[in-house]
């Protein structure tokens, strides 16, 4: 049997909805969805979410740490940021240039005073800035803490900083502590060393304190038997565990003079007994962000970690020679110089040094006869002073700014006359074209090229770091000649 349906005079069917051809044709908010998902995979699709993926990390960094952080860029950070990332043109040029060309984008002002007279956002959009969101994301995000002057207290002659390291000789007190900001997120915190007997270095202890109400969120001793698990004089990370920066309370959104979602935590070294200490160099601290995808929050609102508690103990380089000039990024260590003090120019009130000098066992060393083995430090190292060392004794207290990020749509205030020494001493002299691709290197003086070994907690950790690195790029261990070495890169994640 058949039937047959007439269509009702005078009624006329929808018309159909059209169906998206690509990705690009669904709405913003849709696809802003998706590709926080995958931002990986979609940026290298094409032109358009290439450049999304570049806005995408300038809409981050202002998200997760407000606004005022352009203020700080423009003001304090720009040359040196600018010069950093700069160095990387031999890597990443025709990337970058594709996004200047889009954005139309010129020259950094170099003249603080011309700055005055524009917004932040006017002084941020030009070339190695605007065009490089997702490195200045990762530079602000993670942060190595290089040791200067005012960070550290010994009380032996013998130990002392020397090239932007801290060479511990014979001493029984080391405490090491810097105050920085962070936004709220998981981190993971480890120590750069380079050790010849580690007498004493398994009875320091790692912590990590939040700065308003003095409480603990990380606490690390190294193994009794580190000296024993790591090879001597080779440069080291020892993984000092992961930690969780919370946002604000309401009480303490409402008590801050300026509003900043940034928190402030300190990094802290120091003894857990008098048991004498020699034969390691710290080198530095670095602090590393976790992706967003990378954490959640446990059935009592706590951030933690998804993929669970570090594998490793420690990694060290098989072949590179442990010398400052291949651990110590000069552009690097005088950005993060600028970002820690640009940074602390938000607090309402002054910072000192949390460490009163001993003496003046710092000013002994005027030569590089106190290098060599027999006073037990790596005689590898080289101890060509440091002199930049000596500028941070008399600039220790830092400058309030007050309430001045409010700069939306008006020019920066004028700058406390103070701060422009110690801003124009960080113009290391470099060669800022070939520095990173040098430092950054994946291979060493001799053409090899360079590899590091871990020591694992146990073979579960074991096999779970070989089934990560299986779904990792094989570049990323393996680069090309004119790529840097990633996993040197402190400030080069994935995201």
């Amino acid at each position: 049997m058949e039937f047959s349906f007439k269509k009702r005079s005078g009624a006329s069917s929808p018309d159909p909805v059209p169906k998206p051809k690509s990705l690009l044709d669904l709405p913003p908010e849709i696809l802003l969805r998706i590709f926080k998902l995958v931002p990986r995979e979609l940026k290298l699709t094409c032109k358009r979410l290439y450049v999304f993926n570049n806005s995408y990390f300038y809409e981050k960094l202002v998200r997760e740490m407000g606004q005022s952080i352009l203020y700080n860029i423009a003001v304090y950070d720009l040359p040196y940021l600018v010069k950093y990332i700069k160095s990387f043109d031999y890597w990443r040029k025709t990337q970058r240039e594709i996004l200047a060309n889009y954005n139309h984008l010129g020259d950094h002002v170099l003249d603080r005073e011309v700055r005055k007279g524009k917004t932040p956002s006017e002084v941020v959009s030009c070339k190695y800035v605007a065009d490089s969101w997702q490195l200045v994301y990762s530079i602000y995000k993670n942060r190595r803490l290089f040791i200067e002057y005012s960070d550290y207290q010994v009380d032996e002659p013998d130990s002392s900083l020397r090239n932007g390291l801290l060479y511990i000789h014979n001493t029984y007190i080391v405490k090491y502590k810097k105050t920085i900001k962070l936004s709220p997120g998981v981190y993971s915190l480890s120590c750069g060393v380079v050790m010849k007997n580690a007498l004493g270095f398994s009875s320091t202890n790692f912590k990590v304190v939040k700065s308003s109400n003095d409480e603990v969120i990380l606490n690390y001793f190294p193994p009794t038997t580190m000296k024993d698990l790591i090879p001597q004089e080779r440069f080291t990370v020892v993984d000092a565990g992961l930690f969780a920066v919370e946002p604000k309370s309401e009480e303490e959104q409402e008590n801050q003079v300026i509003d900043s979602p940034l928190v402030d935590v300190d990094i802290i070294l120091e003894e857990t007994g008098l048991f004498l200490k020699s034969g390691f160099v710290l080198c530095f601290m670095d602090v590393n962000g976790y992706a967003e995808q990378d954490y959640t929050r446990n059935s009592k609102g706590r951030l933690i970690p998804i993929k669970g508690p570090p594998m490793w103990i420690a990694w060290w380089g098989d072949n590179l020679k442990p010398s400052p000039g291949m651990l110590v990024n000069t552009l690097l260590k005088d950005l993060y110089k600028s970002i820690n003090r640009s940074l602390s120019i938000i607090a309402p009130s002054s910072h000192t040094s949390p460490y009163q000098r001993i003496g003046s066992f710092a000013d002994i060393y005027n030569n590089d006869e106190t290098s060599d083995s027999s006073n037990g430090v790596v005689h590898h190292l080289e101890t060509i002073k440091d002199n930049d060392e000596s500028e941070d004794r008399e600039k220790a207290d830092l400058l309030v700014r007050g309430n001045e990020e409010k700069t939306n749509g008006e020019s920066i205030p004028s700058i406390v006359e103070e701060d422009n020494e110690f801003w124009s001493a960080l113009n290391s002299p470099v060669d800022v074209d070939t520095y990173n691709q040098n430092f950054y290197s994946p291979f060493n003086g001799n053409g090899e090229p360079l590899l590091r070994n871990f020591r694992f907690y146990d073979i579960i950790g074991k096999r779970e770091y070989e089934r990560r690195r299986s779904l990792t790029k094989e570049e990323f261990w393996f680069p090309r000649k004119n790529e840097p070495l990633k996993w040197k890169m402190n400030t080069w994640f994935q995201y």
